[in-house]
């Protein structure tokens, strides 16, 4: 329970007391409304930011719990080279079972797209042309590409913090994991991104039925209520012409 406890505290706090801790840091949410004033989508919204509190606290345990059965009391250390890879890889499998596991009964699937592809990619241009793919269907207002980018930033610069790792153990056939930040040079990469994409539609009524002992539960873990915790964990909504998406725990990784 300690453990859990000072991960989601750090979670609450932001990427840089995360890495501090030696935990990666948990990928940030993405709010995406309408333009517009209509109430009923800021109450929705408001769900959908108390529910991806929820998600940090069951993807903690689910984390947890993959490490109890390797026989680990403490989560790998983003810190230490041999570690890193091992680390980034449970926080993602961890965030990705609790969306289809834990959560699954306060959704209604709509989809679920995988997708991978390789581009050649030129240093300056990484973020945008990343985005650019990443949120094309969701319909921008073009400031929001750049509120997009800032989060981005923000996310990188912490995790280069972190060791460059060869995620593949060897020397033979080497594949390097960093995060890598806007640059002011021009040179070109090999980019590598594998996407999951969920499409689900949260269930009003089964959330708020279970709304409150949800709340005193995280509260119990946290000293936070889930809205409190969310609102630490969830920057401004950026506006769309059309979509109204959550977007929890997306994951991507390059070479």
């Amino acid at each position: 329970m300690e453990t859990l406890m000072k991960m989601l505290s750090a979670a609450s706090e932001g990427p840089a007391a995360e890495i501090q801790t030696g935990n990666p840091p948990v990928p940030p949410n993405v709010g995406i409304t309408p333009v517009g004033d209509d109430p009923g989508i800021l109450t929705s919204y408001c769900y959908l930011v108390e529910l991806s509190a929820l998600s940090a606290l069951y993807t903690g345990i689910w984390e947890l719990n993959t490490l109890k059965k390797r026989g680990r009391e403490q989560p790998y250390n983003i810190s230490i080279a041999s570690e890193a890879s091992q680390a980034f890889a449970d926080l993602a499998d961890a965030g990705f079972q609790t969306m289809i596991g834990s959560l699954a009964g306060s959704y209604n699937l709509s989809s679920a797209v995988s997708n991978s592809y390789t581009k050649q990619m030129r240093k300056t241009s990484l973020h945008f042309d990343f985005l650019d793919d990443l949120f094309k269907s969701f319909n921008l207002v073009s400031t929001a590409f750049t509120q997009l980018d800032g989060i981005l930033s923000t996310f990188t610069i912490r995790i280069n913090q972190v060791v460059r790792t060869n995620i593949t153990g060897g020397d033979a056939n080497p594949v390097w994991l960093t995060a890598v930040s806007k640059s002011f040079t021009d040179e070109g990469f090999e980019f590598k991104v594998h996407t999951v994409v969920v499409d689900r539609e949260l269930n009003v009524e089964k959330f708020v039925a279970k709304k409150d002992k949800l709340d005193q539960i995280f509260s119990y873990v946290t000293d936070q209520n889930l809205q409190a915790f969310g609102e630490k964990t969830c920057p401004p909504p950026f506006n769309s012409k059309s979509w109204f998406k959550c977007l929890i725990g997306r994951r991507f990784s390059h070479e």
